[in-house]
């Protein structure tokens, strides 16, 4: 159990370094690589999940349960998608940028004023 345990937080800290480096890469893609790739595969995961018990609903308890389930799986299954984006996040800030999703919205431009000489 403990030898699980270890394995587990040596595979969490080569991940986020991992992360590390491919967010301080000069373009911002190689950096959303591991947070898309968990995401995707949660959703993947969730889908094929709601899929089994749609097939079968008096298997998996009451309605309550089903929702219960399907929480706890979204939370679970999202927690390395949200170690990897915070990596990320952090090491852009590092460099001075503001990462897409808490970028702020431009300013619009004032309008040109017009210049007659006179």
């Amino acid at each position: 159990m403990i030898l699980a345990i270890i394995c587990i937080v040596i595979i969490c800290l080569a991940l986020a370094f991992f992360e590390r480096f491919l967010a301080n890469l000069k373009g911002r893609i190689p950096g959303l690589v591991l947070p898309y790739f968990f995401g995707f595969t949660s959703i993947f995961s969730i889908l094929t999940a709601v899929w089994q018990v749609l097939l079968d609903l008096t298997k998996y308890g009451t309605p309550m349960q089903i929702i219960l389930m399907f929480a706890v799986m979204l939370v679970a299954l999202n927690v390395p998608t949200l170690i990897t984006y915070a990596v990320y996040v952090l090491c852009r800030r590092k460099k001075g940028e503001t990462p897409w999703p808490l970028r702020a919205k431009p300013e619009s431009a004032p309008a040109p004023e017009d210049k007659h000489p006179d």
